[in-house]
């Protein structure tokens, strides 16, 4: 029994499966609010705004406050600190404002806080807290799962067609697929990419479709995804191509009539859908000009 069959038996007492994104980048966070020398008036606040909003939307999250101030601002050291914790408190009453709760707010110390920064020198941790302003930095407890999309099949083609490496050397890559009738285009610079590089870009067009390259050595694989919502829009024999082109030369096509399958979007899955799914590979012995050769494997 292979796994497909066991996830396939254990499928009705599971839960729903679901696709979850854990923004992690989003709420953590580090920011300066400036200030004038010698005062605790704030020159520029607009990115209160963007970190209110961070911790609007992630309520478990809290923010650090760290007041500091520039080498010879303030006459005396004792003198310094107070101003530090002046704007810190600046700060605090804006964050207050714009409806950031007290708790969710903790002011630092500046010595405190270079002295914890064990990943840079102590010039750069001098740099830090060598300023007229107020460094923000977020400390989220645990970053909120969002659910994208439940279990799900989006009727449609998938398309994977392997290539060699060395005919995706050039300036730019043209993909053009069409599917029952619709079409779609994308265009990538390839000069930015470069071996074992992942690249996920969607088609623009009619075609609702979406692509992945991946540039392994010494062969390349291109996989095409087109969407047709309208499961009744589909009929055995539709036709489809595919057209992969770098600069002015033409590297890979595919032209295949449809045989529809009701398929699983993953194993385990309670969802089935009308899929096509055709796999090719493209002759290593193709020359420029010439159109290279694909093995239709349509299942």
């Amino acid at each position: 029994m292979n796994i497909e069959s066991c996830l396939d038996a254990l499928a009705p007492g599971l839960s729903t499966p679901k696709y979850v994104d854990h923004p992690v980048e989003r709420t953590a966070f580090r920011e300066v609010v400036r200030f004038e020398r010698g005062s605790d008036r704030i020159v520029v606040g607009e990115v209160l705004d963007n970190v209110a909003k961070v911790l609007a939307d992630y309520p478990s999250g809290s923010v650090t406050l760290v007041g500091t101030t520039r080498c010879g601002e303030m006459p005396s050291e004792a003198a310094a600190a107070q101003l530090a914790q002046r704007r810190a408190s600046a700060v605090r009453g804006e964050l207050e404002r714009r409806g950031v709760g007290a708790s969710r707010i903790v002011v630092g110390d500046r010595w405190a806080f270079a002295q914890s920064r064990l990943d840079i020198s102590n010039e750069q941790r001098l740099l830090l807290v060598d300023s007229p302003s107020v460094i923000l930095f977020s400390s989220p407890e645990k970053p909120r799962a969002v659910v994208l999309i439940e279990d799900r099949c989006l009727p449609g083609v998938m398309a994977k067609l392997t290539l060699p490496a060395a005919e995706l050397r050039g300036n730019r890559l043209t993909i053009e697929a069409c599917h029952a009738g619709r079409c779609a285009t994308a265009r990538v610079s390839l000069r930015p990419l470069a071996a074992e590089d992942r690249v996920v870009f969607a088609l623009d067009g009619p075609l609702g479709a979406g692509a992945f390259l991946a540039l392994k050595q010494p062969r390349a694989e291109l996989e095409v995804r087109t969407v047709v919502e309208a499961e009744e829009a589909l009929a055995q024999g539709d036709s489809f191509s595919l057209r992969v082109q770098v600069d002015d030369r033409l590297v890979g096509r595919l032209d295949e009539p449809l045989t529809y399958a009701r398929q699983k979007p993953h194993p385990g899955s309670r969802a089935a859908c009308l899929q096509a799914r055709i796999r090719a590979d493209v002759s290593g012995e193709s020359r420029q000009g010439s159109e290279p050769k694909s093995p239709r494997d349509t299942r």
